[in-house]
């Protein structure tokens, strides 16, 4: 499971918060991706994906 490509190009524009994301274990990374990817509408998949965004950028990871 990956991110879109637009949407891991707009997570990467962040780099503070990319780096973050990219030091967690495997196992949240999947489990993050999948949460967003779940979303059945577009607007929840972008919401989720600004809320991870910013708990990245915070050094702290979504709940």
């Amino acid at each position: 499971m990956a991110l879109a490509p637009v949407d891991e190009a707009r997570f990467r524009k962040y780099q503070a918060a990319w780096a973050f994301f990219e030091a967690q274990p495997p196992s949240y990374r999947k489990l993050v991706v999948l949460r967003i990817l779940s979303a059945k509408r577009q607007a929840t998949r972008d919401k989720r994906l600004t809320a991870l965004i910013a708990a990245s950028a915070k050094g702290g990871r979504m709940t």
